[in-house]
């Protein structure tokens, strides 16, 4: 009876199809994509603590949001003190887990059987006349069995840690917060200031 030859070679094989590289290569990738909509989502928090935005235009206008009235004036929340949070990626760890096992069982059976065979039947009458005779009869079974599983688990994890702002941004934006202190939504030179804080600065 034919058997199954085990799938031993198999199991290194599960074990280069991991794939690693292209998990790399998509977390770094991730991780890139992550930190720039978090660092995109802080410069548009300084904007909105300097107390402007920039339009669909490309100018800049007053954003109400980001103003705090004390009193008869207004003040951007940088002067009050606030700060836009900054985020960055400081570790990441990728951890691959493969457990394969590979089982195989050896199975034999073996039956043995007894018959008494008769002469006055005329079964092997020229070889025990006059006698009763037994015929053992013997059956013998042979199986292997195989058993293999292949499983794999991954985890993935990142450390996000808050940082301080640029000190060349904290500057800027402390400046422009600075002219902007006091205006109105009316104010038509809101562009004008934010760009003279800004020179200033430089």
């Amino acid at each position: 009876m034919p058997t199954t030859t085990p799938p031993r070679d198999s199991i290194g094989q599960e074990l280069l199809n991991v794939p690693f590289g292209e998990m790399v290569r998509n977390l770094g990738l991730a991780i890139a994509d992550a930190q720039y909509a978090l660092d995109s989502s802080s410069l548009k928090i300084a904007q909105l603590m300097a107390g402007y935005r920039i339009d669909e235009n490309g100018a800049a206008v007053r954003d109400a949001g980001g103003f705090v009235k004390l009193g008869n004036t207004e003040y951007p929340l940088l002067l009050l003190g606030f700060s836009p949070s900054f985020y960055q990626f400081v570790e990441t760890i990728i951890e691959v887990k493969m457990e394969i096992s590979l089982h195989e069982s050896d199975e034999q059976t073996t039956t043995t059987r007894d018959r008494k065979v008769d002469r006055d039947k005329g079964i092997l009458t020229t070889l025990v006349k006059g006698h009763k005779s037994h015929v053992t009869t013997v059956t013998a079974k042979h199986s292997q069995k195989y058993s293999y599983s292949a499983e794999g688990s991954s985890l993935i994890r990142t450390k996000l840690v808050p940082i301080p702002p640029p000190a060349a941004l904290q500057q800027i934006a402390s400046e422009i917060a600075k002219n902007l202190k006091g205006t109105t939504e009316s104010s038509s030179d809101i562009g004008t200031r934010v760009n003279d804080a800004a020179a200033n600065v430089g």
